[in-house]
């Protein structure tokens, strides 16, 4: 079943939209809580598409991958599944760290599966499924959370499963297939900050497929913000947004 959406694809929506579903027992979960999950870390990342237009940008940065468990009364949904944890992907941090010396480096982080364990849940406690897109720093794990609900944006749909033969940076569709029949509910937005800097500047990455577009998303997330007081975390920046492993709501 597809249902779809018009709107932004930020926490903020879903956390609203879990409080119309009719997903998990509403007795499971008594109180909001949004859990902050370690999903891997990458270490001296060149900038030169990441900050392309912000003057005097560092030649290469630290990133983090977090994912965000947010458990409502009306359903449990997981943000992002961080880094794949395949064969090939482990030769590849290989490959990554020998080719730079060490200086630059990959870690994927405690196994999703085994935070959820921590926290007392499976895969199977999980009602819907948002990835930000679909980059395989952001959907490494999402097969394992095929039976929820996948919460999408419109093209980022569309192209997930289309021109299968045309090179797609960052995009390996291995990752996410699973999803393919899953149950959707679908929306449209756009994918915008992943350094302090590219909100300072107002500067999208240049791999980015439409950067004016991204633009437009920065100015209406700025609004939102603005208009609710709310707070920006900046998934990928280990400076912003929340270091402690669980925040309540």
């Amino acid at each position: 079943m597809t249902r779809r959406f018009a709107g932004p694809l930020i926490i903020v929506w879903i956390v609203g939209a879990l409080a119309g579903s009719a997903g998990a027992d509403a007795g499971q979960v008594d109180a909001l809580r949004v859990h902050v999950l370690d999903c891997g870390s990458m270490r001296g990342i060149p900038t030169d598409e990441l900050l392309a237009d912000v003057p005097d940008a560092p030649e290469k940065i630290d990133m983090v991958s977090r994912c965000f468990l947010v458990e409502h009364p009306e359903g449990r949904l997981l943000w992002d599944t961080g880094l794949p944890d395949s064969f090939k992907y482990a030769m590849r941090r290989i490959v990554f760290s020998t080719m730079s010396f060490g200086r630059s480096g990959i870690d994927q982080g405690d196994a999703l599966p085994d935070q959820l364990k921590e926290l007392g849940l499976d895969e199977d406690d999980i009602d819907y499924l948002a990835l930000s897109h679909i980059h395989w720093d952001h959907a490494g794990g999402a097969n394992d959370f095929a039976d929820a609900t996948w919460i999408v944006q419109e093209k980022e749909l569309e192209w997930a499963f289309t021109q299968r033969d045309v090179e797609r940076p960052h995009v390996d569709p291995d990752l996410y297939a699973e999803l393919e029949h899953s149950k959707k509910e679908v929306l449209s937005a756009a994918d915008f900050y992943h350094n302090v800097l590219n909100r300072e500047y107002r500067a999208p990455p240049s791999f980015n497929t439409d950067p004016e577009q991204t633009k437009r998303s920065m100015d209406r997330i700025e609004a939102l913000i603005s208009k609710r007081g709310a707070q920006l975390w900046i998934q990928h920046d280990p400076t912003s947004g929340p270091q402690a492993p669980t925040l309540a709501g």
